[in-house]
This record gives C-alpha cells, structure tokens and sequence, in this order.
C-alpha cells in the first residue's frame, strides 16, 4: 500500500484493523521532489507498506528500497509507475493470486495484475477514478492485443514513455 507520509498514521491505524503489519519499503524518485506543502519540505521518497492477511508466506530474500526514474502521472495524480507496481505484484504474489488495492486512484495495480496474471479487486471513494480505471482497463485490454509496445496514456496525454512487451519482461 502506497501512503504519502503526511497521512500514514491515518492509513496505518486503518490498515490495522484488518491486517497484520510487516514491513515498511521506500519507493525513491531520481526524478523531481514533491513539495509538502503543511511542512515546507520537499520529499523524495514514499513509503510502501507492507501487509499481510493471515500468515506470513515465506518467499526469497528482498530489498526494502526501490528506485523510481520517473513519475507517472496520465491517469492520476496520484498515480504510482507501473513498472515498479509490477515489481512489487511479481514479488508479493503468484500468478492466479487476488490482489486488492482500496485505493484505486489510476487503477495502475488492476493494469499491472492483469499484466502478470493476478486476480485483482480494485476500488476507490471517488467514483469518477473507478469510472476512469474502468476505461484504462478496457483501453488496455484492447490496445495491447493490437500492438503490445504501445503505450496505455488517458486520453490527451503525451508521453515519450516506452511501454514494454511481454517478452522483455
């Protein structure tokens, strides 16, 4: 779970009702910083927490700190990368596993899971985000059966990002 950490308190209290905590990874930008406006800071990192449901499942050995080389932001303007959302899916999950994102935003978690295989169940408080990720969905569903290298942008939007096919995965 992504949470700004203006807000973590908040996020972690409500995450703690239902979930065991494990861990907390950082997601850091080599791109511009964020302003915080109530704190005058700058920030260039986001916490990504980690929770589970039940026990913890052994997996592999893995790294707290992952680098970010540029935002993106065509759907959301919270939006998360999606190459590094499917990092931490590929990571967290198997194929065929439920992935669950209460904070939909751009749906980039719903793409990345229908992208390596995942079952996803994907929501958001703002009803126009779930409008728009179902869009995204389709919009992707479509355009990577028609050409897998074309990036998947809002409608409006540019971007010199390269999307990358299944085999370069």
């Amino acid at each position: 779970m992504y949470s700004g950490q203006y807000y973590l308190p908040i996020v972690m209290q409500a995450l703690r009702k239902h979930l065991t905590y494990r861990w907390t990874m950082a997601s850091v930008w080599n791109s511009d910083a964020t302003l915080i406006h109530p704190l005058d800071l700058t920030s260039k990192w986001k916490p990504i927490l980690i929770y589970s449901k039940g026990d913890w499942r052994k997996r592999g050995r893995w790294l707290d700190l992952l680098h970010c080389d540029s935002k993106e932001k065509d759907w959301h303007s919270w939006q998360q990368p999606l190459r590094e959302t499917e990092s931490l899916i590929r990571f967290f999950s198997r194929p065929g596993d439920l992935v669950v994102d209460p904070c939909g935003g751009s749906f980039t978690t719903a793409v990345a899971c229908n992208n390596l295989g995942r079952k996803c169940i994907a929501c958001d408080i703002d009803e126009e985000c779930v409008t728009m990720g179902h869009e995204r969905l389709a919009l992707e569903q479509t355009l990577c059966r028609a050409n897998p290298t074309t990036p998947i942008l809002r409608p409006g939007k540019e971007s010199e990002r390269h999307r990358e096919t299944p085999h370069e995965r």
